[in-house]
């Protein structure tokens, strides 16, 4: 691809932020840089999911450059992006979302009432966010922040409980939780896979009636990289 100019970012960066809602949005106008601008959509990249959002050819080249010059500057910074071959298979890679994330993304983009929303925040996965969300009355900035809850680019969601104690295998009861508050309930307990799995397949067989382990497995890893993504930006946020 030819050298990306600032028009061509600020074009990307116009379309991903009505695309994604983006907040804080990538600034485009006075005192915006092409570092800043390349930040701020090599930041919506992990927020691009190939089956649901559609963006046009022209942005897609822009994240493609950008993701690409950013790993190629990684692992030999002193080398000029141009000398780097293209690689035409090189794709943007998709955040890692579960099946129930995917969808209800995919109700969101389609949402253009709050009553819309609010139907959608009766999904389980905001049970730990509802009532904070609930409270956001401009409709733009609560499909932004239901859409950051989902793709767990924030740590918007209550800090996982760390009072506990380690459990044995049946004292966490699972029955009447999402799955991500049950993964962020287990990450705080320092639970071990095992107990992971089984906790996940009881809550699996209860609201879906599903036994595969193999897949109940796949997905509670998904969780659980959720839950430790969340409690790793409270963290961080803790310590500035």
């Amino acid at each position: 691809m030819k050298k990306v100019t600032k028009e061509m970012l600020v074009n990307a960066a116009n379309e991903l932020n009505e695309e994604f809602g983006l907040e804080p949005a990538i600034k485009v106008g006075k005192g915006a840089t092409e570092e800043t601008m390349k930040e701020g959509i090599l930041k919506a990249c992990s927020l691009y999911d190939a089956e649901n959002d559609k963006l046009t050819p022209e942005t897609l080249a822009v994240m493609k450059a950008v993701n690409t010059v950013t790993k190629a500057s990684a692992t030999a910074p002193a080398t000029p992006v141009e000398d780097e071959p293209e690689d035409e298979d090189e794709a943007v890679a998709p955040v890692e979302l579960t099946e129930d994330q995917v969808n209800v993304l995919a109700e969101l983009k389609d949402a253009k009432k709050t009553a819309d929303l609010l139907e959608i925040l009766d999904d389980e996965m905001f049970d730990d966010v509802r009532e904070a969300l609930t409270a956001e009355k401009n409709p733009i900035k609560l499909k932004s922040a239901m859409r950051r809850h989902i793709s767990g680019e924030t740590g918007s969601a209550a800090k996982p409980k760390a009072d506990k104690a380690k459990p044995k295998k049946s004292s966490i009861r699972v029955g009447t939780k999402s799955f991500q508050t049950l993964a962020d309930e287990l990450l705080a307990s320092g639970a071990e896979d095992d107990e992971i799995v089984e906790c996940f397949a009881e809550l699996y067989l209860e609201r879906k009636n599903e036994t595969d382990k193999v897949y109940i497995g796949k997905r509670a890893a998904i969780y659980m990289r959720i839950a430790k993504d969340k409690a790793d930006a409270i963290t961080k946020a803790l310590a500035l």
